[in-house]
């Protein structure tokens, strides 16, 4: 049996994506509620998950302290990983381009572009008061 952490609904609603706490991530169909791909993501609880811009990817969050970027809708599931020192409490995905914020493990907010693979670490509140 498994744990239930954080699940959500792709933005149109076909699929819904199951975060666990052993660090799987199951891709269900929200119309029929059968699970249509299981993914072993992480090492440790999925605390956050995500749906990208045309629903082929999923972006998962753990407390392992990284971000997995997961293709869903191919057939050979081409897996991508970036652990660009996060966290792994938050994610957010940009509703229109291939970005990803997170806080880091210094608390920092963070963004990474996955199709540029470009990392940007910005300033803290702390360091805009001079």
């Amino acid at each position: 049996m498994w744990q239930l952490n954080v699940l959500v609904i792709s933005p149109v609603a076909e699929s819904i994506a199951l975060g666990e706490s052993y660090g799987v991530m199951r891709i269900v169909n929200a119309a029929t509620g059968r699970t249509e791909k299981i993914f072993e993501v992480h090492t440790d609880a999925i605390n956050d998950v995500e749906f990208g811009k045309d629903d082929s990817i999923v972006v998962t969050a753990s407390h392992d302290n990284s971000v997995h970027i997961q293709e869903i809708k191919s057939n050979m599931a081409d897996f991508q990983s970036e652990t660009f020192d996060i966290h792994g409490t938050d994610i957010s995905m940009h509703p229109f381009e291939s970005i990803i914020a997170a806080i880091t493990q210094h608390g920092h907010p963070a963004t990474y572009n996955y199709d540029t693979d470009k990392k940007l670490v910005l300033p803290t509140s702390n360091s805009l008061r001079d």
